[in-house]
Order: C-alpha cells, then structure tokens, then sequence
C-alpha cells in the first residue's frame, strides 16, 4: 500500500488530468460514438432530411427509439434523441405526410431493444455531408 501512495504522490499534478484529457480526445474520434440529436423542422427547406412516420414497423427503413436524455443517443443503433434547440442538433428533419416525398421512412419503437438502423442511416449521413461540404 505504502508503495501505490508514493507512485501517486510522485505525478506532477496535471498528469492525471492530462492523460484523462488525452483519453477524451482520442475516444471521441472514433466512428460511431457521435451523438444522434434530431431537431424537427416545420419547414422543409430547413431540414436535413425528409423522413415519414410509419404505421408499422414493416414498412419503415429505420425501426428509432426515443432516448429520454443526449448521452444515451447511438446512430449506430437507432437510438435518437430529441432537442427543441435547433443548433444542439446533429440533423434537422421534417415530417412528410406523404410517404412519395421522403428519404426514409421511420417507425418509432416503444423498447429500445427494437431499435435498427439501416442503409437509409448511410444514404442520409451521405446527403448531408454533400450539403455541407458541395
């Protein structure tokens, strides 16, 4: 024990929270980890996609759970949360009543267990990283 203290005490006083800094900032580059906050639009010239709600998980391309709070938000996974600030948002949708008019369709999973994410999730990411960077 006496030897696990003088390792302690012998780091300068920055190096854990540097090394933990460190950490924070090779983490969070990795794919994958980036939150998935979704603003909704009432105008469709504002969004980032165009999405339409479906009936039954059948008919949807992407089966999202709503996360109550952002830090439980995976893209990966289909686990979305909801802000009401559009700048806190990742992406900017708008419903559609028409199913003709959307990108994806979605239907909104009670468990998040349900949740699934699929090509459309890619097709998306790939059209706005068009819009931001033409």
């Amino acid at each position: 024990m006496q030897y696990r203290h003088r390792m302690i005490t012998n780091t300068k006083p920055g190096a854990f929270a540097a090394a933990m800094l460190l950490a924070l900032a090779l983490f969070s580059q990795l794919p994958g980890l980036e939150a998935q906050v979704v603003f909704e639009t009432k105008y469709r010239h504002e969004a980032d996609a165009v999405l339409y709600k479906a009936l039954y998980p059948s008919q949807a391309d992407i089966r999202i759970f709503k996360a109550e709070y952002q830090n439980q938000a995976d893209p990966e996974k289909g686990i979305w949360h909801m802000t009401r600030y559009p700048s806190r948002a990742d992406w900017k949708v708008f419903w559609t009543p028409y199913r003709s008019e959307a990108d994806c369709t979605v239907y909104f999973t009670t468990y998040k267990s349900q949740a699934r994410r699929n090509d459309c999730y890619f097709h998306l990411r790939r059209k706005k990283s068009k819009q931001e960077n033409p």
